[in-house]
């Protein structure tokens, strides 16, 4: 159970954000939930419940939004003692397309800074918090992808974004070990969200989902979610990064 957990969960209105905010007011944790300005973030709210969850809308890529949001969360529910990063996009692109500039700048931009931002101000916040009995302030999951270290023709800017992820893992883990924060990750597979079929052609996805040995699906979004639970609840679990993918290896 997370009765005692305050979490800001990103990515919030679709996806995995969507499934581990759900999983984490279920399980009784105060949760904001935190999407780019413009997205759905009031109906998932709605589900959950307004007494257990606060919308915030914020472009993680902006170090000023970021700072709102988290200042939002805490006029409901005070410092988090969770965030866990879902945010972020995915697009395809060779890189002698002529977008691929553009490709590249909006990739790293929100899944590699916005990881930054979010970790940065998480630990400015966490930081004041008391530590529990086992010395601990808060933790942050982040998301990277199996897509770090075996991304397919197209993918280098996506790739080198989820790979910007991993790397940050464990030298974060260490520098805010001193404050009492645990810094994780978890890279996933093919999962069935909206950013996985937008990113794909029907061809494309059946082919991946092909290569998956078992169980031959997509993963359920709350399986993900069911791993940030049990990061958050195992105290030892710090500074790694796990793969969630069905032994899918591309």
């Amino acid at each position: 159970m997370l009765r005692t957990v305050t979490a800001v969960v990103t990515g919030a209105a679709s996806g995995l954000g969507r499934a581990t905010a759900m999983r984490f007011a279920r399980q009784g944790a105060l949760v904001g939930v935190l999407d780019r300005p413009g997205s759905d973030v009031g109906a998932v709210v709605a589900e959950i419940g307004e007494d257990k969850a606060v919308p915030i809308e914020a472009d993680v890529s902006s170090s000023d939004h970021v700072a709102r949001a988290f200042s939002t969360f805490e006029e409901r529910f005070g410092i988090p003692s969770a965030v866990v990063h879902c945010a972020g996009i995915a697009e395809l692109a060779e890189i002698t397309d002529d977008d691929a500039e553009g490709c590249w700048d909006r990739i790293m931009s929100v899944n590699a800074t916005g990881t930054f931002n979010m970790m940065r101000r998480a630990v400015l916040r966490m930081g004041e918090r008391e530590p529990d009995a086992d010395g601990q302030r808060g933790v942050i999951i982040n998301t990277s992808s199996i897509a770090a270290c075996e991304m397919g023709p197209k993918g280098l800017a996506y790739a080198a974004s989820k790979g910007a992820v991993l790397s940050m893992t464990l030298p974060a883990a260490r520098e805010f070990a001193d404050k009492g924060i645990r810094v994780c990750a978890i890279a996933p597979g093919i999962f069935d969200t909206n950013m996985v079929s937008s990113a794909l052609s029907e061809d494309e996805l059946a082919g991946f989902v092909g290569l998956v040995p078992f169980p031959k699906r997509m993963g359920d979004p709350d399986e993900f979610a069911a791993f940030c639970e049990a990061i958050v609840t195992n105290h030892y679990f710090n500074g790694d990064v796990l793969r969630i993918d069905a032994a899918l290896h591309i």
